[in-house]
């Protein structure tokens, strides 16, 4: 999730839920006859609330209202579901007479089949991008009777290769380890 979606959400989060606490607060003022929450209530005019409803402007107002929730709840809805992929990386040595790029999740696909050769362990990669970083997750599954110091010796040749194929871009790598069950 890009940082800005993390923000806007955090932000309509603490409003409805402010709105929520103070409402549930007057409420209970209300209700526990707590003499300056009678006094905010003292001052509405109940026939406004019950005349409302039947005024003209009403179903325009509750329309504007419906279709402006909806609206923003679609924005916030694909806000949140859109894809974090990572696009394609400019190498150093682009220039005017073209761009080197490479492929992000090309070069996680790569370094899970290089690990999977390996006896015992399989490996599955994805690139994602986290607050602005393109970041390849690789997860290693290894049988348990492999050691997780040549685990952690694989993962640190299969990040040094990458960093030495991505030189020069910021592509940053992480390493999952997970180890199949104990057969008994």
């Amino acid at each position: 999730m890009k940082r800005s979606t993390a923000t806007i959400d955090r932000l309509i989060a603490l409003l409805v839920g402010g709105c929520a606490l103070i409402g549930g607060l007057l409420v209970l003022g209300w209700w526990a006859e707590i003499g300056f929450v009678r006094t905010i209530f003292a001052h509405a005019d109940q026939s406004w609330y019950r005349l409302a409803p039947i005024q003209s402007w009403w179903p325009w107002l509750l329309g504007v209202v419906a279709v402006s929730a909806v609206v923003l709840g679609m924005w916030l809805l694909l806000g949140n579901i859109r894809s974090v992929r990572t696009p394609s990386l400019e190498l150093p040595g682009s220039g005017p007479g073209g761009v080197l790029a490479i492929n992000p999740a090309q070069i996680a696909n790569v370094a899970a089949a290089a690990l999977s050769d390996h006896d015992g362990i399989s490996a599955s990669a994805s690139a994602t991008r986290e607050d602005g970083v393109p970041m390849l997750n690789i997860t290693l599954t290894a049988r348990p009777d492999i050691s997780l110091d040549q685990l952690r010796r694989l993962a640190y040749a299969t990040a040094t290769d990458i960093t030495g194929a991505t030189e020069g871009t910021r592509l940053a790598t992480r390493f999952y380890v997970r180890y199949q069950s104990v057969e008994r």
